[in-house]
C-alpha cells in the first residue's frame, strides 16, 4: 500500500488530511488490517461538536469494535454516507473512498492543535512549498455563473495544478516529510 504524503497520523491510528480550513479523518491501513472486515461504522451527526481526544464514532468489524477519536475539536460538516451501505470501503480504500468524517476546527487553539498534529507551526508554513503564483487570494468569477460552470473552472485549475506537479516532480526530488513526536 502506498501511504499518501499529504496525511498525518495519530497514535490511535486515525489519519488527518487538511482540506482548506477543514479536516478529513479516516483510519490507517494498519488499523483496518488489524480490525479485519469492517461491517459497520457509527458516524456522528452533521453539525455535532466533537472534542479533541474524545470518541466521535465507532467502527465494528468481524473481530472487534473500536472507538474513533477526534484529533482536534470542531464541528462535523460532512460524514461519509457511503459507509452506511458499504462499510467495507474502509478496508478497500482506507485513504480514499473509506474516509470517515470532515469537520471544521473552531478556535485558534484548535487550529494550532491541528497544525501541531500535521507537523507545522503555522498556516504560512503549511503552504510555504506552494509557489505564490499558484495561490489564489480571490477567484473572480462572473456574476450568475452556475454550479456546473464553477465546477468546470475548478476542474480546469486542478488539471493545470496536476500538470505542474508532474513537471515539478520530474525536475526536483520528492520532498521529505518529518512528523513531530510528542
Amino acid at each position: 500500500m502506498d501511504f499518501p504524503k499529504d496525511l498525518r497520523y495519530t497514535a490511535e491510528h486515525e489519519w488527518i488530511r487538511q482540506d482548506g480550513e477543514m479536516v478529513v479523518v479516516g483510519i490507517t491501513d494498519h488499523a483496518q488490517l488489524e480490525l479485519g472486515d469492517v461491517v459497520y461504522v457509527e458516524l456522528p451527526e452533521v453539525g455535532s461538536r466533537i472534542s479533541q481526544g474524545s470518541p466521535f464514532g465507532v467502527i465494528e468489524s468481524v473481530k472487534a469494535a473500536s472507538d474513533l477519536f477526534a484529533p482536534v475539536s470542531g464541528e462535523v460538516v460532512a460524514v461519509n454516507g457511503d459507509l452506511e451501505g458499504a462499510p467495507q470501503l474502509v478496508n478497500e480504500s482506507p485513504y480514499g473512498d473509506g474516509w470517515i468524517i470532515k469537520y471544521a476546527p473552531h478556535t485558534g487553539a484548535e487550529i494550532d492543535a491541528m497544525l501541531d498534529a500535521i507537523g507545522v507551526s503555522s498556516i504560512e508554513e503549511l503552504f510555504a512549498d506552494v509557489p505564490r503564483a499558484q495561490r489564489f487570494p480571490r477567484l473572480d468569477l462572473p456574476d450568475g455563473i452556475s454550479e456546473p460552470e464553477v465546477a468546470a473552472v475548478f476542474r480546469d485549475l486542478a488539471d493545470r495544478n496536476s500538470a505542474l506537479d508532474r513537471l515539478a516532480a520530474f525536475w526536483a526530488p520528492a520532498p521529505t516529510t518529518t512528523t513531530r513526536r510528542r
